[in-house]
């Protein structure tokens, strides 16, 4: 339980003192995700939120509830418009798009991302085999350590550039992003002159992955993988 005391602590950690008022008008009780919902709605709109000194948050309450609250709240910020919010809805920061999990692979392919299943430990006759009957560059990761470590490579160098895909609106609902490792992720098979024409040879040591995002906002980044590769430059 998230009482009403852990409430007004949260609120000396986001607000600063001024803030407690607010905070202890969630009822006695009140569950800890009951009371995060309601905290947006007792800020006027024209609060800034910050995290203020924590230090007297440390000793008084010290809990693993408060840890997480407080992590969320370190790493996410309520969207603004001209008027101070546009809607009570959480938005991920750049901070928070760097924090990849090294299961995200797992997770992305459990709802229908294909990377694992395609682009993963293939065999060269695996990759001559599927450039000639689908006329495109079939690539590999070397196994399933450096792909998912490609892909947090790759996510956490374009995190700035994400945000501000997800937090626009307006914006495309796919975004592929690239980025050179430095380091061999894999080989793979180029298509040549088109159709189904597919080279013999096996290009080895390449360093650059494609990673192709889309947004979900029922996924807790509020994006999905679709797919990822190496690419053959």
């Amino acid at each position: 339980m998230f009482n009403t005391y852990g409430l007004t602590q949260l609120a000396f950690g986001v607000l600063g003192d001024k803030g407690v008022s607010k905070v202890v008008k969630v009822a006695k009780g009140a569950k800890m995700s009951q009371g995060m919902t309601e905290l947006p709605q007792l800020f006027n709109k024209g609060d800034n939120l910050a995290i203020a000194g924590g230090g007297n948050i440390r000793s008084g309450f010290d809990t693993p509830d408060f840890r997480q609250a407080e992590e969320k709240l370190s790493t996410h910020q309520f969207a603004k418009g001209n008027d101070g919010f546009s809607g009570d809805k959480w938005v991920s920061t750049p901070n928070a798009i760097r924090n990849v999990e090294n299961d995200i692979l797992d997770i992305m392919e459990s709802n229908n991302g294909h990377l694992l299943d395609k682009h993963v430990g293939k065999t060269n006759d695996d990759l001559l085999k599927r450039a000639a009957q689908e006329g495109v560059d079939a690539t590999t990761f070397s196994d399933k350590s450096t792909a998912t470590k490609a892909v947090q490579a790759n996510i956490r160098r374009n995190a700035d550039d994400i945000s501000n895909w997800l937090n626009d609106p307006n914006s495309s609902g796919i975004k592929v992003i690239t980025t050179d490792h430095g380091y061999s992720i894999g080989q793979g098979v180029a298509v040549k002159n088109g159709g189904s024409s597919a080279s013999k040879q096996i290009t080895y040591d390449l360093t650059t992955s494609k990673v192709v995002l889309v947004k979900d906002s029922s996924m807790p980044n509020g994006y999905k993988i679709v797919t990822g590769y190496p690419t053959i430059n």
